[in-house]
């Protein structure tokens, strides 16, 4: 079941374009975690390729790649029926969950990331805005698809599993936004970041290692200040 969970989840974050708001910065700082993210690698675009590497070389980002993705999540769909054939039913529900949870949560803030880039980016051209709204209906699709073929999932909406302390850091992206320092879109490539080894719990304790792990795609771990950070 662990190679089935991996498989889904890493579909889930390739090809897959994002910024780390600001506002997140100073939530960062009172965590362990505060020494991984420098301010200047915030409010600014970025893609994880199919193969994991990290670019916020606009050049490098792939509009076929994400399109892909709605033909992708129909596998993950298929994949998850057959396991709902071989797997005993409370372990197959607990698959079901692990991986809503995930989804539930790519589904949320890939919409917050739509809507609010232009608070916290200066200039975004039309075709990377395109992007993110592109990303955004991939997801709700697939969203929508999961709730409409798992009987346990059909009264279940975005957020629904996934507020709390996680999504809690997300209120309030919109309008009343003030920053100081709005970066623009910058052509420079950064390093590659590994992929979480293990499938995440969206916990009070965990859920600022959960979003920089699963959704920004930044190896974290707890309690370390030797870890590689954004540029």
């Amino acid at each position: 079941m662990n190679e089935i969970f991996k498989s889904l989840r890493n579909n889930l974050a390739k090809s897959y374009i994002f910024y780390i708001p600001d506002k997140l910065y100073n939530v960062f700082q009172r965590t362990p975690i505060k020494d991984l993210v420098s301010y200047e690698a915030t409010n600014r675009v970025a893609y994880v390729d199919r193969n994991g590497d990290t670019t916020t070389n606009e050049d490098l980002f792939k509009r076929l790649d994400i399109f892909a993705k709605y033909n992708i999540f129909e596998e993950n769909v298929i994949i998850l029926l057959e396991a709902q054939s071989k797997l005993d039913t409370d372990l197959f529900q607990y698959l079901l969950d692990k991986y809503w949870e995930l989804l539930d949560s790519h589904t949320y803030i890939t919409g917050l990331l739509f809507e609010h880039i232009s608070n916290y980016i200066q200039n975004v051209p039309e075709p990377i805005k395109s992007l993110f709204d592109l990303q955004r209906d991939v997801f709700l699709t697939h969203h929508n698809k999961m709730r409409n073929t798992f009987t346990s999932l059909k009264s279940k909406y975005i957020g629904v599993d996934s507020k709390g302390a996680f999504m809690g850091k997300f209120e309030g992206l919109g309008s009343n936004h003030k920053t100081s320092d709005t970066i623009s879109v910058q052509k420079s490539t950064i390093s590659k970041t590994p992929k979480p080894k293990k499938p995440p719990l969206i916990t009070d304790t965990e859920a600022d290692a959960f979003l920089l792990e699963s959704v920004f795609n930044i190896k974290v771990k707890n309690g370390s200040k030797g870890n590689e950070k954004l540029p």
